[in-house]
């Protein structure tokens, strides 16, 4: 089955004082960890898009990009993750990674898959579920989209409404010490402990 993989990358940064998803971690772009995250998780390049409000400002991920659902409410208001998760369920619905998650694994997105099948599914990591690194197939768009038109623009929220599984790593047969890999980078001093477990867990 062709399973489609989408980068969550519509942040502004605005924790982090520049663009994040550029910024160096391990040698490379943030984002362009995630980005190979999702292309092996979906087994190719083709099969993966990045989602965000301006496709020019994407270009550099060398993805199609699906634009992310208007979702403020106002003309200044933020759309927040949850207008990337609308638009990458309703366009087909897949793996999902925030492009500023640079060390989750594919066994993390597969097990997901696997594990929710029709429903959506993520790990319950660092004290917080994570939906931005989760399994949101394209079976609960429509009861997405009722719950967003309902008033709701919070992701966690509405990955509970629709009736998403939250699952510890253990759940999925995978080591709950790699829970660390469900980091994201919000502010720059996030990205040294983060990176300084990546490179040392990819260490010969």
């Amino acid at each position: 089955m062709s399973v489609r993989g989408y980068l969550l990358a519509g942040g502004r940064s605005t924790r982090f004082g520049a663009d994040k998803l550029r910024a160096p971690f391990a040698g490379r772009p943030v984002a362009a960890w995630a980005r190979d995250c999702l292309t092996a998780a979906c087994g190719g390049p083709d099969r993966v898009h990045a989602v965000g409000p301006d496709p020019a400002a994407l270009a550099w991920l060398g993805l199609p990009v699906v634009r992310d659902v208007d979702l403020a409410d106002g003309p200044d208001a933020h759309r927040g993750p949850l207008a990337g998760i609308v638009a990458a369920v309703a366009d087909a619905g897949g793996y999902l990674l925030a492009a500023d998650m640079p060390a989750v694994t594919p066994q993390i997105l597969t097990a997901l898959a696997a594990a929710g099948a029709r429903r959506p599914a993520c790990v319950t990591a660092l004290g917080h579920l994570q939906p931005l690194a989760a399994w949101w197939p394209g079976a609960c768009a429509d009861v997405l989209r009722t719950v967003v038109e309902g008033g709701e623009r919070r992701a966690v929220e509405a990955f509970l409404a629709v009736g998403g599984l939250a699952l510890s790593l253990a759940d999925l047969g995978l080591d709950e010490s790699q829970a660390w890999r469900l980091g994201s980078v919000n502010r720059p001093d996030d990205l040294p402990p983060l990176e300084a477990r990546f490179v040392a867990d990819h260490r010969p």
